[in-house]
């Protein structure tokens, strides 16, 4: 993952998704402190025995001496920032502990390891390397290992998991702007070889541990070689050095581990976010806490898409509304043609779209068309050509076409004409309305027209207008001649006694004057070139 720079991927969790999983471990640890401070086999459920094993008097006193410590410790840290602060109050807490088990005459170490104020001493006389004994391929059921696979896999993914999670969530905490996820996935992948081929176990970035490390004061590269070394000089001396540590102070630092990440995730973003995504977090936290961790990402990842939708769903899909009166073709044209184009222009109707057109936006863009195309509205100022401009649009998916295919029955169902403008015969929009079947039918090719510019759809649009205006005037002045003609003949045959090459200026005189009308009423047409007009 990170040799082919996947990292980025992290990317796409929003910030609050990782805080609120952030909160979600500091529940974790809060619950995860009563448990160890209470001794409390099997995990920390919500029912009534719990309740009652919790509140017995002993049992009581373990899990809330720790909270109280921690709550001491906050008040000093409240006063007093400094890294050295955490490291020497629990060493204290450590040293008084065993001075007061000194102190008290009927109060041993034992005592205390069998009432559970001590972690219990490990008896082992096996070296830290004993385990390399039970690799014996020899004896191994291959089957076995080969129907556990899917556990493996779970767990591979789980531990890689991590990684995008805890690494963005640590850089968030310590305020860290710059970081590299590719280099932490290589580091882990090289890290779960090694481990893997020298027998041991999965390991991964702990976040609890490393906020605590480094909120101590262990930021360099030297610290955390020490670290290795301490760990290491631990894990030879064997586990006999557990038997001495307090319960309470480890449990005191559980706490305050919890305690710092809950605050981090809730007080400190409180009327700084959104309200949804407020809420987002607090729902992560809970879900994190009382199920499980993978659950809360999920649940987080939910809500995240569901807050995209609706977020890009409220953002109008309608950029602009226009009319042929005033968005025109930049053509020039006879200033007569220009008049008639805009007496008409208002049968011109375009919508400009942008961003994505998908099933949560579509429904706006329905429903302006509809309310256009409503008999109350239509009838009043018909629509000709009704121009869909999509210039600015990303994307579509299969609810959108579907919305499209709606409206060209609207259009199709009051005679008029869809056009869609600034697209490419072969771009993945076309493709996807045509895939859907925009064009079903001969009608529907006739009735669909595609542009690739919103000026060659209006001028297209336009020309169609002047071509049908000539028509119908080429059509009224032929018949007008026609009626001019029989005009005549109905004359001569009245006054056959006449010369047929005099002519009575009251017969003439209308008819000039007809012929001049009408020369007027087609004189934006007597130019016969190719287009209605020259291109700027």
């Amino acid at each position: 993952l990170g040799k082919c720079k996947l990292g980025s991927l992290v990317g796409f969790f929003p910030r609050h998704i990782l805080v609120g999983c952030i909160g979600g471990v500091g529940y974790f640890l809060v619950v995860t402190g009563i448990e160890v401070s209470s001794r409390l086999e099997g995990g920390l459920f919500y029912n009534l025995p719990t309740l009652k094993f919790l509140i017995q008097p002993l049992t009581l006193l373990q899990w809330t001496v720790p909270l109280a410590l921690t709550f001491i410790l906050i008040v000093i840290q409240h006063h007093n920032n400094s890294a050295l602060i955490v490291p020497l109050f629990f060493i204290s807490v450590f040293i008084l502990f065993h001075l007061l088990v000194l102190v008290v005459p009927s109060w041993s170490i034992e005592a205390a390891r069998n009432s559970g104020w001590v972690f219990g001493a490990q008896q082992t006389n096996e070296p830290w390397y004993g385990f390399y004994k039970l690799y014996n391929f020899s004896i191994v059921d291959w089957w076995v290992v080969f129907g556990e696979l899917p556990t493996m896999l779970a767990l591979t993914f789980f531990g890689v998991l991590h990684v995008p999670i805890n690494v963005p969530a640590l850089a968030v905490t310590i305020q860290m702007d710059k970081f590299d996820v590719d280099r932490e996935l290589v580091a882990h992948g090289v890290s779960n070889a090694l481990s893997g081929l020298f027998g041991s176990i999965q390991n991964y970035l702990v976040y609890t541990n490393s906020v605590l490390f480094i909120r101590a004061g262990a930021d360099s590269r030297v610290a955390g070689v020490m670290l290795a070394i301490a760990t290491g000089a631990v894990m030879m001396i064997g586990p006999v050095v557990i038997g001495w540590i307090p319960v309470c102070v480890v449990g005191s630092l559980i706490y305050l581990l919890g305690y710092e990440l809950l605050k981090e995730a809730l007080h400190d973003t409180f009327g700084k976010l959104k309200k949804f995504e407020y809420i987002t977090i607090i729902i992560i936290v809970i879900t994190m806490g009382a199920w499980d961790f993978v659950y809360g990402i999920l649940v987080g990842i939910l809500l995240a898409c569901v807050s995209f939708v609706i977020e890009a769903a409220r953002k109008p899909v309608v950029s602009g509304i226009y009319t042929g009166e005033y968005a025109r073709s930049i053509v020039i044209r006879h200033p007569k043609q220009q008049t008639f184009l805009k007496d008409v222009g208002k049968q011109i109707y375009i919508m400009k779209l942008q961003g994505s057109l998908f099933f949560g936006s579509i429904g706006g863009l329905e429903e302006k068309a509809r309310r256009r195309f409503d008999d109350s509205v239509f009838l009043k100022e018909p629509i000709r050509y009704l121009i869909i401009d999509m210039k600015k649009v990303l994307s579509i998916d299969f609810s959108a076409v579907e919305g499209f295919r709606r409206i060209r029955n609207l259009i199709i169902e009051k005679d008029a004409y869809f056009i869609i403008s600034s697209v490419q015969e072969n771009s993945e929009i076309v493709r996807a309305l045509r895939d859907s079947g925009l064009w079903e039918t001969e009608e529907h090719k006739e009735r669909i027209q595609l542009f690739s510019s919103l000026n060659s759809a209006l001028e297209w649009c336009e020309n169609t207008f002047l071509e049908t205006y000539k028509l119908v005037k080429s059509k009224h002045l032929k018949q007008e001649q026609q009626r001019i003609s029989y005009s005549q003949h109905s004359g001569n045959g009245n006054n056959s006694g006449n010369s047929s090459t005099s002519s009575s200026p009251t017969a003439h005189q209308p008819i000039n004057k007809t012929r001049k009308s009408n020369a007027n009423m087609i004189s934006i047409f007597d130019d016969n070139s190719a287009s209605f007009g020259s291109p700027r």
